[in-house]
């Protein structure tokens, strides 16, 4: 993202009111510099607003010595009469009228805590925002060019001929007790550095037209800052003087996007960029590290599966649908080898003979198709019906009742009758003596006619005729101890 960092025009001094100040010009040529990251420079010139370059943002630097600090113990107070307290705590320490002051509050500022506060010239700050935003433009922030916060420094610069002191070089100062400015060679720098311990460690930098003059105050010779390089040290700050009712437009998006510029681009957030960098590179590999060993054991098991059935079945000679084919397979052996299935006549009329209720008579009629019996009984009470179908449920069978039709069907997976409670396995036929209650009076509907039982038809005697499907008490193997079943 592109900043756009402008260093604002000094303050006029020595102005007998504010309607004094001479308002801001559009086409007034401020120093300016352009980047991407906040320390290399990508534009650098001397141009009015209409002239700058495109930006993402635009940053507006405040001189050093147009910002007055003060310390105090941060009030409690809601936020529409913060900056009235704030100004009632520093009644006694400025001279200006309440109107012409502009109060900012610092990042780090928490109620009832210690906290620095900017005071600048209202009208001044004001008027020269206007002038920019008149073009089209907005200031996304306000910065000072030296602020309280940090060890020990002192920086050596001169002063404009539009101050009214050109060539006078001022000090910068900034410890402890705060930040203040003062000319060079005034008596009150020589009792500020007289009295600092020998042993502080002071950093010193100095512009380049001030560097050998403020080398001969620290004693040794000291590293020079360009304009460039103050500007971009001073963008890099986390304060931001637009606040109250100098905020700028917007200010959800705005300060949306300034925190996005002090994660990205912030020194103290450089290893929080690096950590969260390095976590999406980890999520990103070892996601596709596990996705790479969960295709590598699908494919074994599909690969030992296709084994599995072409070994069970040698006869399967491409494998598609494993279970399918696998099922297919088994009910062809099932039918050579003349053994029912589940869905068959067999199975469904022995479950419902086993949970028949001791209290029901003979089925009125039962109709059957593969998978599906239909047993027509009227006069079920809905606890008769219930039973049966609890009954019925353990070995894998489920029951619909509608109007004197019960449906009965197997489920889709039969549980293990001993887990699931079931009675146990039926015994072998043996004789009874009372018919079943689900011998129908009608043929099944698609079951083919047996003949009746016989010994075999006497010599030169003609075939017998076949008989419709009925029940042979004498032959019918019971399915329960003591229960009277019916065979077909």
């Amino acid at each position: 993202m592109s900043t756009l960092i402008v260093l604002l025009p000094e303050q006029p001094r020595l102005q007998a009111s504010q309607a004094d100040v001479p308002l801001p010009r559009a086409d007034s040529a401020l120093h300016f510099v352009l980047t991407a990251d906040g320390q290399q420079v990508l534009q650098r010139g001397l141009a009015a607003v209409a002239d700058w370059p495109k930006a993402d943002a635009l940053v507006a630097v405040v001189p050093i010595g147009d910002v007055a600090w003060h310390r105090l113990s941060a009030p409690k107070a809601p936020a529409g009469k913060l900056r009235a307290a704030v100004i009632s705590m520093l009644e006694e320490a400025v001279l200006d009228d309440e109107d012409d002051l502009h109060v900012a509050l610092s990042p780090q500022f928490k109620a009832g805590e210690p906290s620095w506060v900017a005071l600048l010239n209202k009208p001044w700050l004001k008027a020269q925002l206007d002038a920019i935003e008149a073009t089209g433009l907005s200031v996304d922030r306000v910065v000072p060019a030296w602020t309280p916060e940090g060890p020990p420094a002192a920086h050596v610069w001169r002063r404009g001929a539009e101050a009214g002191q050109a060539g006078q070089a001022w000090l910068a100062w900034r410890d402890d007790d705060g930040a203040l400015h003062l000319p060079l060679a005034s008596e009150a720098v020589r009792l500020l550095l007289a009295r600092q311990p020998a042993d502080q460690n002071v950093a010193w930098t100095a512009s380049p037209d001030g560097a050998e003059e403020a080398a001969r105050w620290a004693g040794d010779a000291l590293a020079t800052q360009s304009a460039d390089q103050q500007l971009l040290a001073a963008a890099r700050s986390d304060w931001n003087l637009r606040q109250f009712d100098l905020t700028a437009r917007h200010r959800g998006s705005r300060m949306a996007t300034e925190s996005w510029r002090l994660f990205w681009h912030g020194e103290n957030w450089r290893w929080v960029r690096w950590g969260l960098i390095a976590l999406v590179a980890v999520q990103l590999v070892g996601g596709r590290l596990w996705a790479w060993q969960q295709e590598k054991a699908l494919a074994q098991k599909s690969a030992a599966r296709t084994q599995i059935v072409q070994k069970t079945f040698p006869q399967i000679r491409a494998v598609r649908e494993p279970l399918a084919q696998m099922q297919r397979e088994v009910e062809q052996m099932r039918s050579a080898a003349g053994r029912p299935g589940d869905a068959d006549l067999e199975p469904l009329l022995q479950a419902a003979d086993t949970a028949w209720p001791p209290s029901r008579g003979a089925a009125d009629n039962l109709m059957f198709e593969p998978g599906k019996l239909v047993i027509v009984s009227a006069g079920w009470t809905p606890q008769e019906v219930d039973g049966f179908r609890e009954r019925l449920r353990p070995l894998g069978y489920q029951v619909d009742d509608t109007q004197g039709r019960l449906t009965l069907t197997p489920a889709k997976f039969k549980p293990n009758p001993a887990a699931a409670g079931a009675p146990p396995a039926l015994p072998k036929p043996a004789a009874v003596a009372a018919p079943s209650p689900l011998s129908p009076p009608a043929a099944v509907p698609g079951a083919r006619p047996l003949p009746a039982p016989t010994t075999g038809p006497a010599p030169g005697a003609a075939p017998p005729a076949p008989e419709p499907l009925q029940v042979q008490p004498e032959q019918q193997p019971p399915y329960g101890a003591g229960q009277p079943k019916a065979t077909i």
